[in-house]
């Protein structure tokens, strides 16, 4: 489950955020949309650390995230092992140096579950906030300084796989993800940002 769903579920991301609710005339969630969808263009190292009940220690990763909205994602790891993982459309490729005969490629088509845990991803990179909600209940707290976004799945059977999502920013920029899974693993990425271009 590990594996399947930090594949997906990155979509992560330093700052910390203040411990009320976002109020309305402050800072709302569509403005943090409105500034998300200005970014057009994400090149960012990462590092995200793991903690799963099938790991005895921490596993970390460290690679470079690359995104194109609206709906092109890449996630390329360079240690402790190489792999990249490639969202375009509704095709996924996986693809691993070490062995390049076996290259995988899938259909989100295939996957109702893991399409919406894609979109919602993709929906939050893009600022789409109408996809977003048809997903998750949606919560923020903070301010445009720093925010921090609580997304809990409505399906039932996303529930299964993920209990919650936090993610951090500040303005337009994501810069953690932390991802609660239903079976108790957790994971925290974090990005750095080397390069982000608005539209």
């Amino acid at each position: 489950m590990i594996i399947k769903t930090s594949r997906i579920v990155w979509l992560a991301w330093l700052l910390g955020a203040a411990s009320v609710p976002a109020n309305a005339s402050e800072f709302t969630i569509e403005q943090v949309m409105q500034a998300l969808a200005k970014i057009r263009v994400i090149d960012s190292p990462f590092v995200e650390t793991k903690q799963s009940m099938f790991l005895t220690d921490e596993l970390e990763l460290a690679g470079t995230i690359r995104y194109r909205a609206p709906d092109w994602l890449e996630k390329t790891i360079t240690e402790p092992f190489e792999e990249t993982t490639l969202i375009d459309g509704d095709l996924v490729t996986i693809r691993k140096p070490s062995d390049e005969r076996r290259v995988r490629r899938y259909s989100l088509d295939a996957s109702p579950v893991i399409e919406r845990i894609v979109d919602s991803v993709r929906a939050t990179l893009a600022g789409d906030l109408p996809t977003l909600e048809s997903h998750y209940r949606a919560n923020l707290w903070g301010e445009e300084s720093a925010w921090e976004l609580h997304l809990i799945p409505r399906d039932p059977k996303l529930q299964e796989i993920i209990e919650q999502i936090r993610i951090r920013g500040a303005a337009g920029r994501i810069v953690q993800i932390e991802t609660y899974e239903a079976d108790g693993d957790e994971s925290v990425l974090r990005l750095t940002y080397g390069d982000a271009t608005k539209s």
